[in-house]
């Protein structure tokens, strides 16, 4: 299979909350550098966007047992990675949203960050520099 690096030709880097957890050594197994961040701090996740061509965004589920956030921080990290991307010069992102997103609303509070966030990303990057979700997950 080969490292992240060589099949993509770019280094690829993930930032994680917890680069111990068993997800993220898995990522280190493919070549993937890890940077320990907290979506919260804006500051780090500037600095590991520098040099970032393409962004894929899944922020921590607010609807989650145990996540630990709120649907309101959801929808401040969300839109920072999506401001941060476009600041930074990102080509390319893609954000995990849910199928049910494209149908409007729901009447459920979680799906609501995810429409919030959607609309964020669909304002500032245009069409050709940004790629929906759609439930088959490939774009």
């Amino acid at each position: 299979m080969g490292s992240t690096e060589a099949r993509l030709g770019r280094p690829v880097r993930a930032l994680v909350r917890n680069p111990d957890s068993p997800a993220a050594l898995r990522l280190t197994d493919l070549g993937v550098k890890l940077v320990r961040d907290e979506f919260a701090d804006t500051m780090s996740v500037r600095a590991a966007m520098e040099g970032v061509h393409r962004v894929f965004s899944v922020q921590p589920s607010s609807g989650a047992a145990g996540s630990g956030i709120t649907d309101a921080q959801k929808v401040l990290y969300g839109k920072a990675i999506v401001d941060l991307a476009v600041q930074a010069g990102v080509h390319h992102i893609v954000y995990s949203s849910a199928d049910i997103i494209s149908e409007g609303p729901t009447g459920l509070a979680n799906p609501y960050t995810k429409l919030d966030i959607e609309d964020c990303a669909a304002g500032q990057m245009s069409p050709a520099r940004s790629c929906g979700l759609p439930p088959s997950w490939s774009c």
